[in-house]
C-alpha cells in the first residue's frame, strides 16, 4: 500500500497579508480531507493514515459532508 505524505502549509511570514480573511478551521479541514481522498483515489484507510486520524473519523466526516451538501 502506498501512503501519501501531504504537504503541510508553511506558517505565515513577515510579509503575510493580514488583510486576507482567515478561513474557519472546519473549512480548512474539509478541504484537506477531500483533497486526501481525491489524491488517494477514494482509499479511506490511506487517507486516514496520511492525515493522522482514524478510519472511523474519515467515515464520520464523509457522512457529515454529505449531510451538509458538500458531497453527493
Amino acid at each position: 500500500m502506498v501512503i501519501a505524505t501531504l504537504a503541510t502549509p508553511a506558517p505565515p511570514t513577515a510579509d503575510f497579508d493580514a488583510d486576507l480573511p482567515i478561513p474557519k478551521l472546519a473549512d480548512v479541514e474539509r478541504v484537506w480531507v477531500l483533497y486526501a481522498l481525491q489524491a488517494l483515489k477514494g482509499d479511506r484507510r490511506a487517507a486516514a493514515e496520511a492525515l493522522g486520524v482514524s478510519v472511523k473519523t474519515i467515515y464520520n466526516k464523509i457522512a457529515r459532508y454529505r449531510r451538509e451538501g458538500c458531497l453527493p
